[in-house]
């Protein structure tokens, strides 16, 4: 049968209209944020709800094949922890071979070196990326609705690398702060309070000290994300956005200031470095001013979220982009420079200052994006690296430790039997295997039990 000019016209428009819109032929209807939200991620006096976020998830997964939502468990008040998992189709259709490929790699017991590069070729980067964890730091949550559809639409030579090398996790760390802050602002926007912060703290429990607890994992979001990265995926970078930058710069990022943790593998600071480093070049190329680094925030403490998963041989990112307050914006003129600061003058590490002017949340959602999107391209192109130092950095600090301390975890407990469940609830899920072997010592009418890794299975330091 001789095609119609209607059907030519409608085969037209079906193959030249996705292409067109930067999505590949064949790809269905996919909804921007924008157009759900009703306003654009980074909008001034704009500020999603964890409702509405995850509510565009679900939306987005629902319209194409490269996109799922995954639940992690329950939150402190009663929300339900979701996460999107972004890859290729190809990928997609085997992340559990991909999470066995991590997971052999990461633990090495059994392991030898050639079949670790074999896998290495084998697998696909994980990349875990969050924004949230205090909540009142808005803009890298805001973000991630955004930075999830350029994930899954963007056509560009980046994007697709990205796509067939790397497993994206973006994760919402504090879905009930998130609207805790989201529905306060809101209300009072317009208002003498639309700066203030609410009255109540934006986690049930901790509030800013959710960060404090990753070691412990005392909270359910904690826990939630210490086993979704150190029992299921077995991620290579860990990405944890903040947004308190030292004024005037707009973004810190890695290398950090002095001192570090002296007992990570060197490897895991090596990526730190060239992660960090690949951001400052993006944040040029970008033209966003005011990117700094080897300052103000180190990696000595080892109970943040970050520094947890560095005892994973994950390699851990943070950011700290500027934030006046939620999303309203701010005009800070060079006088409010501190007199260091005034004269301009660019330096090793930041090497283009920062001139002053408007900065407003589009602005922090915009340089967080380019953090992420160099942080995924950093990934996507060593990809048999990350894998293959992932196995080296846990083989090699096995026989690290096993000749020097610290060899175990000591703590005290008043019941024997409920000190080794205590151990279990709380260091099970960052993957610290604990013995049922107790040792007891008499010290102030206390018992004690000794809390042991098994000898060569999880490569912790």
């Amino acid at each position: 049968m001789k095609p119609t000019p209607r059907f030519l016209a409608v085969l037209l428009v079906g193959v030249f209209l996705p292409l067109a819109a930067g999505l590949p032929a064949g790809f269905g209807q996919v909804t921007p944020p924008e157009e759900y939200l009703g306003f654009k991620p980074g909008a001034d006096f704009h500020l999603m709800s964890y409702e509405e976020a995850i509510g565009y998830f679900e939306e987005l997964a629902g319209q194409t094949d490269r996109m799922i939502v995954r639940d992690m468990g329950e939150t402190s008040m009663g929300r339900r922890m979701k996460y999107a998992v972004i890859s290729s189709e190809e990928n997609m259709a085997q992340l559990d071979r991909y999470k066995d490929i991590n997971k052999r790699l990461s633990l090495v017991s059994g392991l030898g070196d050639r079949e670790a590069r074999r896998l290495a070729e084998q697998g696909r980067t994980i990349v875990w990326i969050d924004g949230g964890l205090h909540a009142s730091e808005c803009a890298p949550a805001q973000l991630l609705p955004q930075l999830a559809y350029d994930l899954v639409t963007d056509d560009d030579r980046r994007t697709r690398l990205i796509r067939e090398n790397v497993i994206a996790l973006i994760v919402f760390a504090n879905p009930d702060g998130m609207t805790i802050i989201s529905d306060w602002y809101m209300e009072n926007v317009g208002t003498p309070y639309e700066t203030s912060g609410p009255p109540w703290l934006y986690h049930k429990y901790a509030g800013h000290d959710n960060n404090r607890d990753s070691f412990m994992s005392n909270l359910i979001e904690t826990q939630n994300m210490n086993r979704a990265t150190s029992l299921e995926w077995y991620p290579e970078i860990l990405y944890n956005q903040h947004q308190t930058a030292p004024f005037p710069a707009r973004i810190w990022m890695p290398p950090d200031a002095e001192p570090t943790n002296p007992n990570v593998h060197p490897l895991l600071i090596r990526w730190r470095n060239l992660i960090g480093s690949a951001m400052g070049k993006a944040f040029e190329e970008a033209e966003q001013p005011g990117a700094i680094s080897r300052t103000s925030f180190d990696s000595w403490y080892p109970g943040y979220c970050t520094q947890v998963v560095d005892s994973h041989n994950c390699v851990s990112i943070l950011t700290e982009t500027a934030l006046y307050s939620y999303a309203t914006p701010r005009f800070y003129p060079l006088s409010e420079f501190s007199q260091n600061h005034q004269d301009l003058v660019p330096g090793v590490f930041y090497p283009s200052p920062w001139r002053g002017g408007w900065w407003r949340i589009g602005d922090a959602v915009a340089y967080n994006s380019t953090a992420c999107k160099s942080i995924l391209e950093v990934a996507a192109k060593f990809r048999y690296e990350m894998l293959y130092d992932k196995y080296k950095m846990a083989r090699d600090t096995i026989e690290r430790f096993k000749k020097e301390p610290p060899y175990g975890f000591d703590r005290a407990v008043t019941d024997q039997r409920g000190g080794h469940i205590y151990c279990r609830r709380r260091l099970h899920p960052q993957r610290r295997d604990i013995s049922r072997r107790l040792v007891y010592h008499s010290h102030q009418s206390a018992s004690r039990i000794v809390c042991q890794e098994r000898d060569g299975e999880t490569g912790l330091s």
